[in-house]
């Protein structure tokens, strides 16, 4: 979590979760002492479903977030394009007003 934090990924929702799932660890130590196997098994349950469910989280945020950047190239071969036919079309309209100039100057 901290790495897709990192990465720029929001893990505001998987940090809540994370703290449920530190909850039940803890609570896991005091349960022990009373030989509780079904109650152990139930936390850690509940703490392993809990870390499922960030580890499926931020990997689905990477997956979006990665998806997101392979949509972003068509937008900038379009734009590149785009700059490249303007500058096109400045320099000739550049050229055809300096040839326009030469044209009506007297010769003298």
């Amino acid at each position: 979590m901290k790495q897709a934090s990192i990465e720029g990924i929001f893990v505001e929702e998987e940090m809540s979760t994370l703290e449920e799932a530190k909850t039940h660890i803890i609570s896991m130590a005091p349960t022990q002492h009373t030989l509780s196997l079904g109650q152990i098994k139930e936390l850690y349950g509940r703490f392993e479903k809990a870390a499922q469910e960030i580890s499926a989280s931020i990997y689905k945020k990477r997956q979006n977030l990665k998806w997101r950047k392979i949509a972003l190239i068509p937008l900038w071969i379009f734009i590149l394009i785009m700059a490249v036919t303007l500058h096109a079309k400045y320099k000739k309209l550049k050229h055809h007003h300096e040839s326009e100039k030469k044209s009506k100057r007297p010769n003298g």
